[in-house]
């Protein structure tokens, strides 16, 4: 990859060329900061890194965060992870911590 270092956000593994890059609005609503990083955005893909956008919504949500996982492993070649009962139970037990909601 050939950005500059400075254009590199630091939720990145620069050797798998993956970005996931969290929408936050207090950052994400001035439309001048908007223009900023779609342009940052631009030039990281122009240079050969995946960006991927994940909002606050996206990560509460345990679909959309299971699809986001599958996006990422999906484009560094790995196969789908299979969960297991163990895995869900410890799955539901962190996101309960996280973001504060009962388990089932």
């Amino acid at each position: 990859m050939t950005a500059s270092r400075s254009a590199v956000p630091t939720s990145c593994a620069e050797d798998t060329g993956i970005i996931a890059e969290h929408l936050g609005n207090q950052h994400h609503n001035r439309p001048e900061r908007f223009g900023q990083d779609a342009a940052r955005k631009t030039h990281l893909q122009g240079a050969g890194f995946t960006v991927i956008d994940v909002t606050r919504l996206q990560t509460a949500s345990k679909r959309e965060l299971d699809a986001i996982a599958a996006l990422i492993r999906t484009r560094l070649g790995l196969a789908p992870l299979q969960q297991d009962a163990m895995f869900a139970k410890r799955d539901e037990k962190l996101r309960a911590e996280l973001f504060d909601t009962p388990t089932a």
